[in-house]
């Protein structure tokens, strides 16, 4: 029987809490407190875990709840 990699994605919503002038603004700032999710180690892996973290101006939040679309099949050796 040959081996595949299956591979999907899934949305997940990152949410920043800030202080700012005007709403121009709060979105420049929550690129600079967060750029995006990162993986962390855990659950038998660091491919397993992902998140986010808060600054010292910014409270962080990541939520997902969304079913996976699988879009790519790679047969592997």
């Amino acid at each position: 029987m040959k081996k595949y990699i299956v591979s999907g994605k899934v949305t997940a919503f990152i949410s920043v809490e800030l202080e700012a002038k005007n709403k121009e603004e709060a979105i420049e700032m929550a690129y600079e407190e967060c750029s995006g999710p990162m993986n962390f180690i855990g659950n038998g892996g660091t491919d397993k875990l992902i998140g986010v973290c808060d600054t010292d101006s910014a409270t962080v939040s990541i939520n997902c709840d969304d079913e996976v679309e699988y879009t790519e099949v790679e047969e592997i050796k």
